[in-house]
């Protein structure tokens, strides 16, 4: 992983933002750590280097 980091901003509707507030305090953990939870479950970006299918 690297080291290196970048900052991400977002909008989001207010009731996202309540689903994820609401969902930090249940849980004890902050909202960076939750979205970068859900970010790491998505699948791997896919390789440019593959050769075109034909």
């Amino acid at each position: 992983m690297s080291t290196t980091s970048r900052q991400l901003t977002i909008r989001l509707p207010q009731i996202e933002l309540d689903r994820i507030e609401a969902y930090s305090k249940r849980t004890g953990r902050t909202k960076t750590d939750i979205l970068r939870e859900f970010i790491r479950s998505l699948p791997e970006p896919e390789s440019e280097s593959k050769p075109d299918k034909k």
